[in-house]
């Protein structure tokens, strides 16, 4: 019984596939390797790769359409804040990051020097000085806003890790800087200028960034000290405004050149008032 319906069923194969092979124009049956079913078999078109060349000029185009690096306006970006570094615990490159990043946040002239901190009476560097020192017999932070100085002592936080002692020397720097440039307070509950008490609080913060109104503030007190943050603006409006400097790169060439070959006076359209317009 077995036999006879393995027969059947090789009889129903053969009369399907026949008309199949028959219609391919061929008596014999061929292998045919099924269809990948593999996710991403497809061929994926190559992106075409881009030359240095042309991403140059693709970069340059860009800073045009976006009027260019930003210049300081006229008026602005006056005095100097100076930062003396008086002390050797801390690496020097830790005060490089504090002060790179105090520069583009305020926008003030800071510069970073060494020297020694003469203490009841130390010497005054542009409007305002802060000193950077290493004395375990002085306070953490020591302001004296009204002789234009202010102290901050990396004493106090060489008891850390190393990793803890850069942080909280970043940290610190942000606070004294806060504190000489008249901007110790914020209306945010939780920021480096609010109590600090021991440095173990300077860990509960992530890094040295001032809120937004601390900086905000510290721009009328410093003017009175004749220390003025530039007001940036892009090049192309410095351009339109008629005060921008002579170009000095292809992208300043380029804006300069399109805003002095556009007309002066434009032609002016009288309104007509029977057309309405």
């Amino acid at each position: 019984m077995k036999n006879l319906i393995a027969i059947a069923m090789t009889a129903i194969a053969t009369t399907i596939i026949n008309p199949f092979v028959q219609a391919q124009g061929g008596t014999q049956a061929t292998s045919v390797a099924p269809a990948s079913t593999e996710v991403g078999s497809a061929a994926k078109p190559v992106k075409e790769r881009i030359s240095p060349e042309k991403k140059a000029e693709l970069k340059r185009n860009l800073e045009i359409r976006r009027g260019g690096p930003k210049i300081p306006r006229p008026g602005t970006l006056k005095g100097k804040i100076v930062i003396v570094n008086a002390q050797t615990s801390a690496d020097a490159v830790w005060l490089d990051a504090a002060v790179a990043y105090l520069r583009k946040e305020t926008n003030f002239t800071i510069e970073l020097t060494t020297g020694e901190f003469a203490f009841p009476k130390p010497r005054i560097q542009g409007g305002a000085t802060l000193y950077v020192i290493d004395d375990p017999k002085m306070p953490r932070v020591l302001a004296a806003t009204e002789d234009r100085w202010c102290m901050m002592n990396v004493a106090p936080l060489k008891n850390a890790k190393s990793a803890f002692f850069e942080a909280r020397v970043k940290k610190e720097i942000s606070r004294a800087f806060a504190m000489l440039c008249g901007g110790m307070t914020s209306n945010y509950g939780i920021s480096l200028v609010g109590a600090v008490t021991k440095s173990e609080d300077l860990d509960v913060f992530p890094d040295g960034k001032l809120p937004i109104d601390v900086v905000m503030r510290m721009e009328p007190y410093m003017t009175n000290l004749g220390v003025i943050p530039a007001k940036l603006v892009p090049y192309r409006i410095a351009c339109q405004e008629g005060w921008a400097p002579a170009p000095t790169n292809d992208v300043q060439k380029a804006i300069w050149d399109e805003v002095r070959s556009l007309p002066q006076k434009p032609m002016k359209i009288e309104y007509d008032p029977k057309r309405g317009k």
